[in-house]
């Protein structure tokens, strides 16, 4: 129950993630084809706003199905904790607040996380009427991660709503006590004195055993031992930032920041109808070492 919750987990994140890459990645770029000055910049805030309310909806969505699977840890008549409940952040607009607080139930938050996934879309395609995008099938890539994110999340929550039938956990401490009462009278005959020892480690591990089980037994609670949800929110909200902030960057930039970041030598393109070709091949001879260098003396005491 525990591994599969933490494949459900990383796969919700997963999902979450690669909808956020495939959306950023495909916004226009800011080119003038015709459009006036006044139009490219309202073009650019539209922009800008998308990837604001892109980021907050992703953060508001997998927030309402974390909070949804740990409510499953939450006794029936007891009442969440603030530090429990601040651990999971997200910014809601008055009237998103209202609608997330008239869905509230005692027995899980399954309407949150639908009206969440709706805003999402809703978001995305009219970014798409609006034309910010260059592919025309962006809203059909949202809509298959967004499923493939519910169906990890209805997982998440087989496991967080289904618990072991209370008969099995009753048998199971018979048994427990049932073995620690008969296997002193087994041991006396070669411990002697020393039967006490053995006894105290039996039973502290069969009663230890039981009861770590029972502990991990749901694994979206709040317990040390549990899936920190909390900071798998955090890291999915860090890697949409991070999206937004290299989605511009296309294969040949990103491999020099990548090379950059390394300390190795930088990709310079020199071949002609290459994409990012132009204006980079005279950075190539003017690297230390390349023929055109060697060949032109001002340009080597330049370099």
């Amino acid at each position: 129950r525990y591994r599969t919750g933490c494949n459900c987990i990383f796969e919700m994140e997963k999902q979450l993630r690669e909808l956020a890459f495939e959306v950023i990645t495909k916004l226009s770029l800011d080119s003038q084809n015709g459009e006036a000055a006044n139009e490219l910049e309202v073009k650019s805030l539209r922009k800008r706003y998308f990837k604001h309310e892109l980021r907050r909806l992703t953060q508001v969505l997998f927030a309402c199905s974390a909070r949804d699977l740990n409510d499953s840890a939450v006794d029936d008549g007891s009442v969440l904790g603030e530090d429990e409940a601040s651990r999971l952040q997200c910014s809601l607009t008055d009237v998103e607040h209202a609608a997330i607080h008239v869905t509230n139930s005692s027995k899980g938050h399954v309407f949150r996380v639908y009206l969440a996934t709706s805003w999402l879309l809703k978001l995305v395609d009219g970014a798409q009427a609006d034309g910010l995008f260059e592919d025309k099938e962006v809203f059909k890539t949202a809509q298959r991660q967004l499923t493939s994110f519910k169906e990890a999340w209805m997982r998440a929550r087989q496991v967080a709503y289904s618990g072991m039938p209370e008969s099995i956990i009753h048998l199971l401490w018979v048994l427990a006590n049932a073995i620690n009462f008969v296997l002193p009278w087994e041991y006396v005959t070669i411990c002697r004195w020393m039967t006490w020892l053995p006894s105290l480690i039996m039973s502290v591990s069969f009663f230890g055993i039981v009861h770590i089980s029972a502990c991990m037994e749901n694994p979206f609670g709040f317990d040390a031992e549990d899936i920190p949800i909390a900071k798998v929110a955090e890291h999915l909200d860090e890697e949409v930032c991070l999206t937004m902030q290299y989605a511009m960057l296309d294969e040949f930039g990103g491999e020099n920041l990548y090379r950059n970041l390394m300390g190795s030598s930088m990709v310079f393109l020199d071949e002609a109808g290459l994409p990012g070709s132009e204006g980079l091949a005279f950075l190539a001879s003017a690297m230390p070492g390349s023929p055109a260098a060697s060949r032109d003396p001002l340009l080597s005491a330049e370099v």
